[in-house]
């Protein structure tokens, strides 16, 4: 059987200069009432599938040095790849390298 899940968010601001290929936003999951970071990247961007398939591998890593992935789908409209993870409130890694 195949189900389909409504994932429900509030978007708290976007994070600026956080996506390489993406839009990043810190939001609010509703059901959850936790705080996570959402990436949207654009599926002209990338291979769909591949992005996936790369998913899966990290998922199964599950090492403290690799951030985790909560949820990655298709948005409603199906024009971008969400992905779901964690919100570390200490800052990107790409500042702590630009600042030392």
């Amino acid at each position: 059987m195949e189900y389909k899940v409504n994932i429900n968010y509030q978007v708290i601001k976007p994070l600026d200069n956080q996506g390489y290929n993406s839009r990043v936003f810190l939001i609010h999951d509703i059901q959850l009432d936790k705080e996570f970071v959402l990436k949207k990247i654009s599926k002209d961007s990338i291979d769909p599938e591949a992005f996936f398939r790369e998913a899966r591998l990290v998922e199964k890593c599950q090492h403290k040095h690799i951030l985790p992935i909560r949820y990655a789908g298709k948005d409603s409209d199906d024009n971008n790849i969400d992905i779901v993870m964690p919100l570390y409130k200490n800052g990107s890694l790409k500042n702590k390298i630009t600042n030392g």
